[in-house]
């Protein structure tokens, strides 16, 4: 009797791990319009995040949602006429691009506009410092605006487009466009220094540490892959 109820709890145990026992509850979950485009990013209680709809293999349009991060509960969304950026939210403004060709910054609590920036299309996500928002677009330029107008303070023509992913610390920009890593002075624009090791291509999001930047190339077939480490003194 006792071995039969041994091999009873044993039983109810692992079917306790395999089964529900060993999932979490489900809070909520959203269905939305479109393709999820980036990470979502919490702020306020509430769940920003970004999609595209596709059709016919093309972006058609994409949307900003604000839902409340406890219930799942739409609060807002906001339409753009492309793909949309994974969002920054900053002193309750939300700035994101899209592949409309316009960087966005609009109200976290309504999702009202409160202005658009004109440029090429913007994929990646914006950065805030010192009251200015940091951008590149596809038409080659890297951009600084006035958070509150949208106003241009300054832009940089690089040699290359693709700019996607860019950091800004202790009053220098850092991005990569296609070849190149640059350094900008964040209240000018004005190059300090730019980086190229031959055809290999700027990867992913730089890092800095104790004044080394730290970054990854790659070439054309991303079979030779390095991380670079720059003195930035």
């Amino acid at each position: 009797m006792k071995k039969t109820l041994n091999l009873f709890i044993s039983y109810l145990l692992l079917l306790c791990f395999f089964t529900s026992c060993n999932s979490p509850d489900v809070k909520w979950k959203f269905k939305s319009e479109g393709q999820i485009t980036g990470d979502p990013v919490v702020a306020d209680e509430t769940v920003f995040f970004g999609d595209v709809k596709i059709a016919q293999y093309q972006a058609q349009y994409g949307h900003l949602y604000a839902l409340d991060a406890n219930t799942g509960e739409e609060k807002w969304k906001f339409k753009a006429g492309g793909e949309v950026s994974e969002p920054l939210v900053a002193d309750g403004t939300v700035y994101f691009g899209s592949g409309d060709s316009y960087l966005y910054a609009v109200d976290h609590n309504t999702g009202k506009e409160k202005w658009k920036f004109k440029t090429g299309g913007v994929f990646a996500t914006p950065v805030v410092t010192d009251k200015i928002v940091f951008f590149g677009s596809s038409d080659d330029y890297f951009y600084a605006a006035d958070v509150n107008t949208g106003e241009e303070k300054w832009k940089f023509k690089t040699e290359e487009g693709s700019i996607r992913y860019h950091i800004v610390a202790d009053g220098t920009v850092y991005f990569g466009s296609r070849h190149h890593l640059y350094a900008l002075d964040s209240k000018t624009g004005n190059e300090k220094w730019s980086f190229r090791d031959g055809d290999n291509w700027i990867g992913n999001k730089p890092a800095i540490y104790q004044k080394t930047l730290f970054f990854d190339l790659h070439d054309n077939r991303a079979e030779n892959n390095f991380i670079y480490a720059l003195n930035t003194n």
